[in-house]
């Protein structure tokens, strides 16, 4: 619940929000949404996950653990906590207090996520924080301010009503010591009254804070007598541009909130995108407050959440993907119960978890991803029946957690400079940044060293980062048991890829310092495909490479449609003992083509369908799926050995 209306109600009574997920797990999400909260509803069914992602935040008594009237060591209510996985071990919370009718942040740390020990005040007469951890490690802790705000209904010399304000702090003990290295207070632009309520939608450093795009959603008292949801942009934490987004707030009006509204969370959950937002039954009464799930594709349900003694009044929900006490992974979910609503006992701070059974790692790839900005069928990020669906293929990655997101390249047309990053990419796919692995494709190097794929991935200006080195483009990693390669298939663009090519020569290398059972490899142009650019004879030696290494799976794209290839050589026989299995995924969202005449050992093709591929990550095996855009029905999946 947004404190930013005129008659604010202090204490008890006055539950206040925390902000939006985004990468609660392996960096995930974050968040969380950025991408879809400016958008309006489309016309679609409601994922296929909704009733079970609803029960899990409806079924308290059913949670793996819970806590009622939640208080920290020295007795104050945990109101309003957002809690995120602590780096050190344990978890971080940020929440508020009230001392003497002045509201204070304060973080706090945890090992098991139900008790709490107070560390330091972050703010005073400040409410309502959130806090994420940015794709750089650093901190970001927004909170609605009580003093001396400006702009819309103020000035300088006479500050009032409530706004913005963030806080950065670049280490753990910086954050649990109060020692922000970065500080801002927003002018208020949309409500002369109040804005707050602050989530943090997702965040783009190149290569920090002082160089970045934090998109954050916040409340705004709109005419100074309700409040709505908006969304603003703030680049390089010094300029800020604010916007009302129409689909949240219309959806959950028409489902029965006459009162306040407003975003509070967002998360992934296996074949949905998931917003929490509060919603107030009858303007003004504290015991209608109710937490309603909201999807772009479904619109916005009211939830019915069974406590164990029948409350009925929830604001100020939250849910967050966490490594679970013990081991493993969970949801965490918040809710503020007012005292008007609550069953006996129940009042105040509720946090329950619930552990989800969470085994291999599963990654997700495709390739020839965002479109342009200034693309024709852009069509402000919504796209045409045929082309630009790099949002929807975008929302299919925040489905459920992920060990790692890989583009294969064309990620960013038409030419990948850093604004069409920023203008289309950032806000779809680049939302899983922090556990993204890349490959550049040829439209990267329409821009001569593919500079803008590299300053969007390590950063502007430096040499060595997640996307590799500027000079090659190639590294490797492991997630899990597999050994994973990500080569530079721009043969032509000053990246050999020949016999005793420097590329050639590190590829064997790395192969023999990491004989894994299980080798995937991937790169933007195909060795073998059916459709109109056809094979890459080029990339030859490459395969051979991973043939003599034994490696077991090649992911591409290049060609805008998906095919599945039997296990092959480095000439195209069939060989089902050693051979290679290899993936084209260009269904990222650009366009699609056709299909020539379909290539020996070519199992499975489709050229109409925008989506993802989903590898789950087994220790000597593999299992594939590919899974379509939101309304689409063509599939493949099966399963795999590794040599």
């Amino acid at each position: 619940m947004c404190r930013v209306g005129k008659a604010r109600v202090r204490g008890r009574n006055r539950p206040r929000e925390v902000n939006g997920v985004k990468r609660a797990l392996t960096a995930l999400l974050v968040s969380a949404v950025g991408a879809t909260a400016g958008l309006s509803l489309a016309s679609a069914d409601a994922p296929s996950s909704q009733p079970e992602f609803a029960s899990l935040v409806q079924d308290v008594p059913s949670a793996t653990a819970y806590r009622y009237s939640a208080k920290d060591d020295r007795g104050d209510s945990l109101a309003t906590i957002k809690i995120i996985n602590n780096p050190d071990g344990g978890y971080l919370g940020v929440y508020h207090i009230q001392v003497g009718g002045v509201y204070y942040v304060r973080v706090g740390t945890s090992a098991d996520m139900l008790t709490w020990k107070a560390r330091t005040v972050l703010a005073s007469y400040a409410s309502q924080p959130t806090i994420t951890r940015l794709s750089d490690g650093t901190f970001l802790v927004a909170y609605e301010s009580d003093t001396g705000c400006i702009g819309a209904g103020a000035s300088l010399t006479a500050p009032k009503g409530a706004c913005l304000a963030l806080q950065h702090y670049p280490t753990v003990t910086a954050l649990l010591t109060r020692k922000p290295d970065r500080a801002l207070q927003l002018k208020r632009t949309l409500s002369r009254c109040a804005e707050g309520t602050p989530n943090i939608y997702s965040d783009h450093l190149s290569p920090d804070v002082t160089h970045s795009v934090i998109r954050v959603g916040f409340h705004y008292f709109r005419d100074c007598k309700v409040d709505r949801q908006a969304i603003g942009t703030l680049t390089d934490f010094a300029y800020w541009k604010a916007e009302v987004p129409q689909g949240p707030n219309a959806n959950v009006q028409a489902a029965g909130a006459q009162g306040n509204i407003g975003d509070r969370d967002s998360i992934g959950f296996s074949g949905g995108v998931y917003r929490l937002i509060e919603g107030q039954l009858v303007p003004g009464d504290f015991s209608t407050w109710r937490t309603f799930l909201y999807t772009q594709q479904g619109g916005a349900q009211q939830l019915s959440i069974r406590t164990h003694r029948g409350s009925v009044a929830f604001a100020n929900p939250t849910a967050t993907w966490v490594k679970a006490p013990g081991g493993g992974i969970a949801i965490v979910f918040t809710q503020f119960i007012p005292l008007t609503g609550a069953a006996p006992g129940e009042a105040g701070e509720l946090i329950y978890y619930r552990k989800i059974p969470f085994d291999d790692p599963v990654i997700a790839a495709a390739g020839d991803i965002a479109c342009s900005p200034t693309s024709a069928s852009f069509n402000g990020g919504l796209g045409t029946a045929t082309a630009c669906h790099q949002n929807y293929t975008g929302d299919l990655l925040r489905l459920s957690p992920l060990a790692g997101v890989l583009p294969l390249g064309d990620n960013q047309y038409e030419d990948g400079t850093l604004t069409s990053y920023l203008g289309s990419y950032d806000l779809t796919w680049g939302l899983l940044k922090g556990i993204t692995y890349p490959t550049p494709g040829n439209h990267e190097y329409n821009t001569p060293g593919a500079t803008g794929y590299f300053d969007y991935f390590n950063g502007t200006g430096v040499l060595d980062g997640r996307a590799g080195s500027r000079s090659k483009g190639y590294y490797s990693y492991d997630i899990g048991t597999w050994h994973v390669i990500s080569l530079n298939s721009n043969c032509t663009s000053g990246i050999s890829c020949a016999a005793g090519s420097p590329q050639e020569q590190w590829l064997r290398a790395d192969l023999a310092a990491h004989p894994a059972a299980c080798t995937l490899a991937y790169w933007h142009h195909p060795r073998f495909s059916s459709g109109s650019h056809g094979d890459s004879p080029l990339l030859q030696p490459l395969w051979q490479a991973l043939y003599d290494g034994n490696a077991d799976v090649v992911l591409s794209g290049h060609d805008h449609l998906y095919e599945r290839f039997a296990p092959q050589t480095p000439t195209g026989a069939a060989d089902p003992a050693r051979g290679i299995r290899e993936f084209v995924v260009g269904t990222g969202g650009r366009s699609h083509y056709s299909f020539a005449t379909p290539e020996p050992n070519s199992e499975v093709r489709n050229s109409v369908t925008f989506g993802i591929l989903k590898l789950t990550l087994h220790p000597g095996s593999y299992d594939w799926a590919f899974v379509p855009e939101a309304g689409k029905t063509f599939t493949d999946f099966g399963s795999g050995n590794c040599h």
